[in-house]
């Protein structure tokens, strides 16, 4: 099709985008008009349903009632027909729809297969984003002669390309489809009819190009879709740039055409902001009513960091969250984005690679040689990114000819982390697409035996790592760990628990998991090897998800059948470990300290496993109001985690200690320094603690600088919550707690102590219950609202105490004495403020800044709200 029309009263110029009819009069044309005009005209003779037109020309994702078409025909017969009233060419066929009858019809054989005027075929709907890219490809153009555009299928190269054609100031001779072509006569072919020359069966045919390109004068010629071409183009397109010296030539392609002089722009996935700006934009496109709250927004969020910020992805998706929501797109995703989905394709419907994300990853797929398939397929298996080492492993041989013809086919992304070295990843659509080829792949077995004994080497060697270096480590390892186990659990059920419970280990891997599913599979897997120390391990595992969730009780009951073995010998130190921080939680203090002792016993323990017993002994005694010796087992934690380089156990010693000084004025510059030390760890190695942060609250509201306690306090909240961590949210809400009641903020202060209480409750501490429960009842009694404070009182009165802490006994009979006050009358008020004050008195000394102490000043604010007189 030439991009000039001549009818029989104007001539018809799609490039330029005008009609300059018989009579001299000139008529724009806008890119709507131009694209249906190229469309029908593409198709000369045959009726196009208005329907069709609505979906292919003007981009709606389905027909809507609409009269566009119909106004648009009439406003064009008005530019190009002799007598719009009884038009020659823009007919209406009825009930057909309509067709554009030319005075010469071109051959009716095959569709064709190109588009030349400077506008490539695209769908009409908005471009989104790309600003950078942009210019840099309009930088490129400018001082290089070849640019090949490259990326994956469906990154939107040339979209990105037809919007450069929009704004460049670049002269641009023409632009070609080259999406059918194969070989080097169909890429002749397709340049003369673009530049309409008649050819010869002759060689000179490349000469002939050539000059008719270099007689045009400077100017781009953009080639889209050569990724087919790449071994027709050596010898053909250098010669039109040797021949033609103000030519440049601006190509598509998924793989690198590998000619001299050759600049390439890689076009990675859109950035976040603006991948969300595209799906916005085409859900309007396919539900123009439609709309996101904040949660769905935060699902579409999460949804397009799944398929990596992926344009067609993203176009995809939007059209079926029009349909089915984003809750059903987010639990389909996969067969969505693989299924048999259309996008709308522009006025060249014949593009058929680029109508769905499976056509266009089967193209790239039947672009690669037998062993660059076999490659893709195995590598698949993988969960996360991987380096070439790893590759070696899953295929049994070098890999690195195998990954470059991956990485020159756009198939397979490059990570440059600082300080990890060249690792690799397949986007979600393309390791689908590999692993459906490597579910009938005869080697599937032996590829996922081999994948699943790389990852257990190197679970092993993240075990051997310092404490520091351990969990990033383990976090970087954990998709491909769980993707090894999930690919073995029939084969070998002890092998998949032991990578499946080393990708799922860790504070952070824990609290990112939202139910117990994993970890219950796990078990059983366990349960089913026979492995004892495994079973025992995953349960242990089990059971501190469910603490960190709050639920200690249903921790506990996973580990007393591990606690049975646990005192018969049996129990190996990371389930002590475990157990000694669950029992102490349950406040089962004598059980903790025994798992404790056993764990120091044996001799397979590491040094960062004692330094962390050491840190829940010294929890226990300090508990139990053994101040000595508590701090003496926190020392011992540090000295033995500074000389084995274990920084994480030191960093819990060093903040642990710190809670125990804060007890005592004197030596709060000894905590701060303590503090300061483990944060100083911290900094070095992860990120903010929540549990650090609010120790640095307690110290400010010792110093009663209430305002600053605050600001750190609500700060730890945020970091708590977002870890999943319940133990230290209930603690940072129990300093918050505190600064409102000091402030006499009753309100906020109750709201707090309800909340603090149902995740007490439900962690099921008895003792810090009860601490709250009578914070609530002093709360109330302050507001003089007595019948809720003898109604909390009454709760706390049916609480059964297993073994509290003595601070805590003190504590909450001096703070229900503010209920005593609440209820005494003007007679008998001066006689209890003088008791209340002396009862005070002999339980907060000097030096204490501790529990105590805060109940103390409580009680002397409580004294003044109270006072009859006032």
């Amino acid at each position: 099709m030439s991009d000039v029309l001549p009818l029989s009263a104007a001539t018809v110029d799609l490039a330029r985008r005008e009609v300059r009819r018989d009579d001299g009069v000139v008529h724009p044309l806008s890119e709507l008009e131009v694209a249906l005009l190229a469309y029908l005209a593409a198709r000369p003779g045959a009726p196009v349903p208005r329907d069709t037109l609505l979906v292919e020309v003007w981009g709606f994702p389905r027909p809507v009632p609409t009269r566009a078409v119909d106004n648009t025909v009439s406003r064009l017969r008005t530019k190009v027909e002799a007598d719009p009233k009884a038009p020659d060419h823009l007919q209406t066929i009825r009930g057909r729809g309509y067709v554009l009858d030319l005075p010469t019809r071109a051959s009716p054989a095959a569709p064709p297969v190109l588009v030349a005027h400077p506008r490539l075929a695209v769908p009409p709907a908005p471009f989104v984003g790309r600003t950078e890219e942009l210019a840099r490809l309009d930088e490129l153009v400018g001082r290089r002669r070849l640019v090949t555009v490259l990326g994956p299928g469906g990154a939107g190269k040339t979209r990105l390309v037809a919007q450069w054609l929009q704004t460049t100031a670049q002269p641009v001779h023409l632009a070609v489809s080259l999406a059918h072509v194969t070989d080097r006569a169909g890429l002749v072919q397709a340049m003369a009819d673009a530049l309409q020359l008649p050819l010869s069966a002759t060689d000179a045919d490349h000469a002939v190009l050539a000059r008719a390109l270099g007689a045009r004068g400077p100017g781009v010629v953009v080639l889209d879709n050569l990724e087919q071409l790449v071994g027709a183009l050596p010898g053909t397109v250098d010669r039109w740039l040797r021949e033609a010296p103000e030519l440049h030539v601006v190509g598509t392609s998924r793989t690198v055409l590998g000619l001299a002089g050759e600049a390439r722009m890689i076009l990675a996935a859109l950035d976040p902001a603006d991948a969300l700006e595209l799906f916005r934009s085409r859900l309007r496109d396919a539900d123009p009513d439609a709309t996101l709250g904040e949660a769905e927004r935060s699902q579409v969020v999460a949804l397009l960091a799944r398929v990596e910020h992926h344009p067609l992805c993203i176009e995809l998706l939007a059209s079926r969250v029009a349909s089915l929501g984003v809750r059903a797109v987010a639990d389909r995703l996969d067969s969505l984005l693989l299924g048999s989905g259309q996008l709308a394709a522009g006025p060249d419907d014949s593009l058929l690679s680029h109508r769905s994300l499976a056509a266009t990853l089967r193209w790239s797929w039947d672009l690669l040689s037998p062993g660059a398939q076999g490659a893709l397929a195995a590598l698949s298996i993988a969960g996360g990114s991987f380096d070439l080492p790893l590759a070696d492993e899953i295929l049994g041989h070098d890999a690195a000819s195998a990954v470059a013809e991956l990485r020159q086919a756009s198939l397979l992304e490059r990570d440059a982390s600082p300080g990890q070295g060249l690792r690799y990843h397949l986007l979600l659509p393309v390791r689908e697409f590999a692993r459906a080829q490597l579910v009938v792949a005869p080697d599937r077995d032996a590829v996922q035996r081999r994948f699943a004994d790389a990852m257990l080497r190197r679970a092993t060697a993240i075990d051997s790592l310092c404490d520091a270096a351990r969990p990033a480590a383990r976090i970087e390892a954990s998709a491909n760990l769980v993707a090894a186990g999930d690919g073995i659990v029939d084969a070998a059920p002890a092998d998949a628990a032991r990578l499946l419970l080393a990708g799922r280990d860790g504070d952070a891997l824990l609290a990112a998991v939202d139910r117990p599913d994993p970890y219950e599979r796990i078990v059983t897997l366990a349960e089913r090897s026979g492995d004892r120390r495994l079973w025992a391990q995953a349960r242990a595992t089990l059971a501190r998800w469910h603490s960190l969730r709050g639920d200690t009780a249903l921790g506990l009951s996973l580990l007393q059948p591990v606690l049975v073995e646990t005192r018969a010998g049996d129990g190996h130190p990371s389930v002590l470990l475990q157990l000694a921080r669950v029992l102490s939680s349950r406040e089962r203090r004598a059980d903790a300290s025994d798992a404790v002792d056993l764990l120091l016993d044996r001799s397979d323990a590491t040094a960062s496993q004692r330094s962390q017993a050491l840190s829940t002994r010294a929890i226990l005694h300090q508990l139990s109001g053994a101040w000595g010796p508590a701090e003496t087992d926190f020392h011992a934690a540090i000295a033995l985690a500074v000389r084995d380089g274990q920084p994480r156990a030191e960093r819990i010693a060093r903040a642990n200690l710190a809670s125990l000084l804060l007890r005592w004025r004197s030596r709060l510059d000894e905590a701060r320094d303590q503090l300061q030390r483990a944060r100083a760890i911290e900094e070095a190695w992860g990120p903010r603690n929540a549990w650090m942060e609010n120790l640095l609250a307690w110290i400010d509201l010792g110093d009663e600088r209430l305002a600053d306690a605050r600001r750190r306090a609500n700060d730890a909240l945020i970091l708590a919550r977002r870890s999943g961590d319940s133990e230290t949210t209930q603690f940072c809400m129990g300093t918050l707690t505190w600064v409102a009641l000091l402030e006499g903020d009753m309100g906020t202060a109750t709201a707090l102590l309800r909340d603090s209480l149902a995740i007490t409750r439900q962690r099921g501490s008895h003792g810090y219950s009860a601490a709250l429960l009578v914070s609530l009842a002093a709360a109330a009694a302050r507001q003089r609202d007595l019948a809720a404070a003898d109604a909390w009182l009454a709760a706390l009165d049916g609480l059964d105490l297993v073994d509290p802490a003595g601070d805590l006994v003190a504590g909450i009979a001096l703070e229900r004495r503010i209920v005593d006050l609440a209820h005494a009358d003007a007679a008998i008020w001066p006689g209890l403020v003088a008791e209340v004050r002396a009862q005070a008195s002999a339980l907060v000394g000097d030096e204490d800044v501790s529990y105590l102490a805060l109940v103390g000043r409580l009680v002397e604010a409580s004294i003044v709200d109270l006072d009859p007189d006032r």
